[in-house]
């Protein structure tokens, strides 16, 4: 697998072994959360599993939206040009 997912709430329960999971089959992971120590902990389990992982801060704020399919796509866009360029 050559595809780079995006689990929002990945930094722990269900999000987590989502992301493990999809980490064994070999894509790159963007977890999304709010708590940085939490995604940095989140991070370092995902990546003992040999996937290229990055955290991303999701605020109430944040750009990452996901209402609608329009926004999925610009925050995919985004997370895209700054993450595995």
């Amino acid at each position: 697998m050559k595809r780079t997912i995006v689990i929002t709430g990945g930094t722990s329960g269900i999000g987590m072994y989502t992301a493990i999971g999809v980490a064994r089959e070999g894509a790159k992971i963007v977890v999304t959360g709010r708590d940085p120590q939490r995604g940095a902990k989140g991070v370092e389990t995902i990546q003992r599993e040999s996937a290229i992982t990055i955290f991303l801060l999701h605020s109430a704020t944040s750009r990452l939206w996901l209402r609608s399919d329009d926004s999925r796509r610009t925050s995919a866009w985004r997370i895209r040009r700054s993450t595995f360029s």
